[in-house]
């Protein structure tokens, strides 16, 4: 561990580390979102989205490395041991600054899916990173304006007026797929 140098001198090497680390792993991932860019077909994506996903993995993967090297962390986290990459999972992060993304990232990488955060619609045009996240599928999110709020408000304030008067109700359906093995499809009612 380098964190017995002098301080400025730990930072200067972490953001070396790191400046590399994208000048490594940000060209490949842009070549690749490239050609998905451009060959907009199911069949490229099914063969380009796994190797985006190891890029991404892997500069991850390179930022824990950075950070064990210059960072003395002690991580108090439990729970994590029986993830399964394979599953799928909500990761609730009440986002402090942005060194909560580098946290997760570290904690989680390759024991769940990657992670995907919501990105503000307008930040797409980010350099290199817009064209990262959207080739990583990352959700982008649009803002509305006050009259489409408005709007739903008063729609959920009218679906609350129904529910009181129980005039109106919600159904919950789950229907399996054909060669899904399951005895019964349950419905619920409000």
């Amino acid at each position: 561990m380098l964190n017995s140098l002098p301080a400025p001198l730990v930072a200067f090497i972490a953001t070396l580390l790191m400046v590399l680390n994208i000048f490594f792993w940000v060209p490949i991932l842009l070549l690749f979102a490239s050609l998905k860019f451009v060959l907009p077909f199911k069949a490229v994506r099914l063969r380009i989205d796994p190797i985006l996903l190891f890029i991404a993995e892997s500069w991850i993967s390179g930022n824990k490395g950075w950070m064990n090297l210059t960072q003395k962390v002690q991580w108090d986290v439990q729970g994590i041991e029986g993830l399964d990459p394979r599953s799928w999972y909500l990761v609730n992060s009440n986002h402090q600054s942005w060194v909560d993304i580098l946290v997760l990232q570290y904690l989680l990488n390759r024991r769940i899916p990657l992670l995907k955060f919501f990105i503000k619609q307008q930040l797409i045009w980010v350099p290199v990173m817009g064209l990262a996240w959207w080739a990583l599928d990352f959700p982008f999110m649009r803002r509305h304006s006050e009259e489409f709020l408005r709007m739903w408000d008063y729609y959920f304030c009218y679906c609350e007026g129904g529910f009181l008067e129980r005039v109106i109700g919600d159904a919950q359906l789950l229907f399996a797929k054909p060669l899904c093995k399951t005895d019964t499809i349950s419905v619920e009612t409000a």
